[in-house]
């Protein structure tokens, strides 16, 4: 698991000069499993801006055109000069989450010596709810930051694992062998002292810590749903449309961070949300009676806790978990998502609103005005955003690509 410079980290009291207290502290975890297992690797899979197939970038009938002095306005009936897709609308609201530990720990043995750098949690999505900070996702997104314990447990997993492969043992033998496990405490040293990661990762590539607000359960334990909150204003929001109206092959599209081999990619697109097509495959409820929508939108670890839209734009669910891997592999186009409704349940619980702010306004008045080919109204609204919301991932580049207009028109 990557984590980020300005990632929030908490030191914990666990550096020993011996390093008795480091077996006692993780013995129960000889058979601790991975904790998010729907969650992401390192890096993420990039996006384009490309439509999907989902057309959004119409002007508004309800607001009065405005008079514009571009040269590259159209002066006869509106007309859509620059198509703008879902994604644009949508992805500065979604955001990526790490949550889980690290630590280095040196092991000597034989004379030898090397420092093993261990960790444990994963990445997953999440998207902004509320204009003050406020974020859906999964708690399994979350759990190592839920049950730190839980994630050191697993933390001492992987450091016994990596230490079986350079001695040539089995890891699951050792793993069972208290002899061997008490051996390695007797010779294992913290370099670095366990430190807990929770961040939110916005799309600009800022990373913000955060705290639990409202968590459910993780799937087969209740409702996978939390509101985690960071400090920040006037953040962009995605609005939660009533799930109840949904029906079966309605179009969606599901928008997130799936994890793909972390050296593939650079750091930009490691920041830019994926989002893939499908549709509203049925309408099933889990063992507790939850309701859940199974999608056909491509989607995988890292994926979780990403919204579902509709073709307005709108949150009909989050992507929560797929089938059952057969043969070791993950099944492709099968995936469930708790629903709008279930989300709504857990932000009035946070005690907030879904509404949307300013800022979004804003910034779908400046792309309506960039669609027509009013560059210089569009530089003005993507300005305004860039004030209250420094942080937005797609207002310099659109407000570079207003300015090149106006100047290839002279």
């Amino acid at each position: 698991m990557e984590s980020s410079s300005s990632a929030n980290t908490h030191m914990l009291n666990n550096t020993n000069k011996t390093n008795k207290k480091f077996f006692a502290l993780f013995a129960s975890a000889l058979l601790a499993a991975n904790l998010l297992t729907g969650c992401g690797d390192k890096k993420i899979d990039a996006s384009d801006s490309q439509n999907n197939g989902v057309a959004v970038a119409q002007s508004n009938p309800n607001k009065p055109s405005q008079n514009n002095s571009d040269t590259t306005q159209n002066n006869g009936a509106i007309a859509i000069q620059n198509p703008v897709s879902l994604a644009d609308y949508t992805k500065p609201a979604v955001v990526q989450i790490v949550s889980g530990c690290t630590a280095k720990v040196r092991f000597s043995y034989n004379d030898q010596s090397k420092v093993y750098d261990v960790s444990a949690g994963g990445s997953g999505s999440g998207f902004f709810v509320n204009s003050d900070g406020y974020i859906i996702t999964n708690v399994h997104v979350i759990e190592a930051t839920k049950n730190p314990e839980e994630c050191q447990k697993a933390l001492f997993q992987n450091y016994v694992e990596q230490i079986a492969q350079d001695l040539g043992v089995n890891p699951s033998e050792l793993l069972k062998n208290p002899e061997g496990l008490q051996e390695i405490d007797n010779n294992s040293q913290f370099v670095e002292d366990i430190q807990q990661i929770n961040s939110v990762i916005l799309p600009n590539s800022d990373a913000l810590p955060f705290e639990i607000k409202v968590s459910g359960a993780p799937v087969g334990q209740g409702k996978d749903v939390a509101v985690i909150k960071v400090e920040i204003k006037n953040a962009p929001v995605l609005k939660l449309a009533d799930s109840e109206q949904v029906q079966i092959q309605n179009k969606i599209v599901a928008m997130g961070y799936p994890g793909i081999n972390p050296d593939i990619l650079d750091n930009t697109s490691f920041a830019e949300a994926t989002i893939t097509s499908g549709e509203i495959s049925a309408k099933k409820r889990l063992a507790d009676g939850s309701p859940v929508f199974q999608i056909s939108a491509s989607v995988t670890h890292g994926n979780s806790g990403g919204p579902v839209l509709n073709s307005k734009g709108e949150v009909i669910g989050m992507t929560t978990f797929g089938g059952e891997p057969v043969n070791g592999q993950e099944v492709s186009g099968f995936a469930f998502a708790f629903t709008s409704n279930t989300i709504m349940e857990f932000v009035r619980q946070a005690g907030v609103g879904n509404e949307k702010g300013v800022v979004d306004e804003l910034y779908r008045d400046g792309l309506q005005f960039y669609s027509q080919g009013a560059y210089t109204q569009a530089i003005e609204k993507f300005e305004t955003v860039k004030r209250l919301f420094p942080q937005h991932s797609e207002v310099n580049k659109l407000i570079q690509e207003c300015q090149g207009k106006i100047v290839g028109a002279k």
